[in-house]
């Protein structure tokens, strides 16, 4: 998992928590690297889910919330760590979300070429909703889904977004996302 997923999560727990939970969560985590990142480093899926294990056990709230809520904040980070004005090339959100394979991942391989992606599939779309097939076996879809709200948020477009699993092995997750 790219070092950037890291980086910003315990910054966004300092922002949001204090240095003091942070330092907590990293500690309990009992991480091999003792929780050093750097955003251009590749780490262990497992690290991720310890740090968000221990962010649930200090904040009692679940990881599947968690997940929600980081990946809802990092949409617009990423946005502005990698520079660039989505907004000049796409007017839409569900014409962004549409093409996350071919605009997003497709530079994410560019710079990190072992970066384990999830996929994301559109099997239905129109102007005002579509259906998104979300595959990975790290069952993210909280995290997913909180991007999703992001983009919403950062086109000033609202959504509602609903999402049931479909398969377990692979693992696979159907959401239904509609323009509000």
């Amino acid at each position: 998992m790219r070092g950037v997923v890291f980086t910003e999560l315990i910054e966004f727990v300092e922002e949001a928590l204090g240095f003091e939970v942070s330092d907590k969560m990293l500690e309990n985590a009992k991480l091999e690297n003792e929780g050093v990142f750097s955003q251009g480093g590749n780490y262990p899926f497992d690290y991720l889910v310890k740090i968000l294990g221990s962010l649930s056990e200090i904040t009692g709230k679940s990881v599947y919330e968690l997940q929600h809520i980081f990946g809802k904040h990092l949409f617009t980070k990423l946005v502005s760590i990698y520079g660039k004005d989505i907004k000049a090339e796409v007017k839409d959100v569900l014409v962004f979300i549409d093409s996350v394979e071919e605009y997003v991942h497709v530079e994410v391989k560019k710079l990190y070429p072992d970066a384990d992606l999830p996929s994301f599939e559109t099997i239905e779309k129109s102007d005002r909703h579509m259906v998104l097939i979300y595959k990975s076996d790290k069952k993210l879809e909280a995290f997913a889904k909180g991007l999703i709200e992001g983009a919403s948020e950062y086109f000033n477009q609202p959504l509602k977004i609903d999402h049931e699993v479909i398969s377990t092995a692979p693992y696979e997750v159907r959401f239904l996302i509609e323009k509000l």
